[in-house]
């Protein structure tokens, strides 16, 4: 059996009238549920309106340069630790610092040394590194550390490479 309170209370112009029933449980979590959608569209919208801003951001660079489209690559990082490159210099297979922003590992056979690359979502960088498992269309995107917030998931992104 359900019990119905309800509370009246005096106001001076008139009465207030709190229905704690079954009924207004209903409407009130409706209400939240609604409140959570909401909340939740707008996350999408915020993420869409990041990738969006992704794209032009995309679109801007490539005007800039002379590119041609080489396909979706593989892309995983690594930083310049024992674990993920066997020694602790920095120097790359090329001869070069490995630098934040610049530096990414690629097979030397299909991406040179030297060539300029631009990976969507990520930016402009150059061919200064090899390695071992960096095959096809693969790529390795230099970052400075582990705790670097860069992630760390596989991801599959569209490359071009600036025509010289």
């Amino acid at each position: 059996m359900i019990i119905t309170f309800l509370i009246i209370i005096s106001i001076t112009f008139g009465y207030l009238y709190i229905d704690t029933s079954n009924e207004a449980k209903i409407k009130q979590n409706n209400i939240i549920d609604q409140a959570i959608e909401i909340t939740n569209l707008n996350k999408s919208n915020q993420d869409l309106s990041s990738q969006l801003t992704s794209v032009q951001f995309d679109l801007e660079a490539l005007k800039q340069n002379q590119v041609a489209y080489i396909g979706k690559y593989k892309i995983t990082y690594y930083c310049a630790c024992k674990q993920c490159c066997g020694k602790t210099n920095g120097i790359t297979a090329s001869g070069a610092k490995v630098q934040e922003g610049v530096t990414v590992a690629a097979d030397t056979s299909k991406l040179p040394f030297g060539t300029n690359i631009y990976i969507s979502g990520i930016g402009w960088r150059t061919v200064q590194d090899r390695g071992g498992a960096i095959k096809g269309n693969r790529l390795d995107v230099y970052i400075s550390s582990h705790n670097d917030p860069m992630p760390y998931n596989v991801q599959n992104l569209d490359v071009w490479v600036e025509v010289k």
